[in-house]
């Protein structure tokens, strides 16, 4: 049964309710002592675990084209993740969401450029409401943008981020998701491992074990399922409209985190909210009549 384009929209919000929901994994994770390249090798090592064991046959017959694809997808994702987790340490929290959320505007160029397909314009309306509605919702009124170093590198983050996108997209018209999703998480698990081994991290096993179900849930769910669910719905919507509904995370994490205890209520949370699922809505409203055929 093919996948319809609201069937692959409904994919994505899952996805982006499940990375929510990682925000607070990695959070009581980091406060439980666990580093978070380790974080970050626990959760790829995982997540590209499950998705051997669950579809061995269909990634052991997988072209080497679909590898390759898989590989490049892997580099720019793993390179995402570092260049924010450095950039993080380096500048603010409110600058490091926003500047994050910026790889939402950046995708319709992605593909304009490489794909020569130009987007309507009011996915660039979409993009930039739902930039502004991510601003709202994690903006603490210690938003500084001053040129730094660690800005400048979750700048490059919210690029990988975009190109990743827009490379899933270019690809997933022509490639089986699976094995692409195989390849792209088991390169981050070995970049992550080359990372660990480049600069040691002490950890000790205790810390593993009683963070043990935070990394469960990052493995299994927040990697394993959430990047085939991405890569298996972007074979259907397009890279922008993808990025579109993805905004969503930083909805679901903001009110995963208020129910946590994570963080405290403030008005424009509720703006920022209504916006970006405002985005979402208006962005699956498609002129296309037939099923699974997205919006350019």
């Amino acid at each position: 049964m093919q996948l319809s384009a609201r069937g692959a929209s409904l994919m994505l919000v899952l996805v982006t309710l499940i990375w929510g929901g990682g925000f607070v994994a990695s959070e009581f994770a980091m406060r439980g002592g666990m580093g978070p390249t380790w974080i970050l090798l626990f959760r790829f090592v995982i997540g590209s675990i499950v998705v051997l064991v669950c579809f061995f046959r269909q990634i052991r017959h997988a072209s080497k084209r679909s590898a390759l694809h898989g590989i490049v997808a892997g580099i720019l994702l793993y390179f995402g993740f570092l260049t924010q987790i450095v950039g993080q340490s380096m500048t603010t929290v409110p600058n490091t969401a926003f500047l994050t959320s910026t790889n939402v505007i950046m995708v319709p160029f992605f593909i304009w450029v490489f794909a020569r397909r130009r987007p309507r314009p009011r996915v660039f309306v979409l993009c930039l409401v739902a930039m502004v509605g991510t601003l709202l919702l994690t903006m603490d009124g210690e938003l500084r943008l001053t040129p730094s170093l660690g800005d400048g590198l979750v700048l490059l983050c919210a690029f990988l981020y975009a190109a990743h996108i827009a490379f899933l997209d270019l690809v997933c018209s022509s490639d089986p998701s699976v094995p692409v999703t195989f390849w792209q998480l088991l390169t981050c698990a070995v970049l992550s491992a080359v990372s660990l081994f480049l600069f040691p991290l002490p950890m000790d096993l205790s810390v593993l074990r009683s963070n043990l179900l935070p990394v469960l849930y990052l493995g299994l769910f927040s990697t394993g399922a959430c990047y085939l669910m991405q890569t298996k719905a972007q074979t259907v919507l397009s890279g922008p409209r993808a990025s579109i509904v993805m905004s969503l995370e930083g909805f679901f994490g903001t009110v995963l985190s208020l129910l946590a205890g994570l963080a405290d209520f403030r008005p424009a949370m509720a703006l920022g909210g209504l916006l970006i699922t405002g985005a979402v809505i208006c962005s699956t409203i498609s002129d296309a009549s037939q099923p699974g055929q997205a919006l350019p």
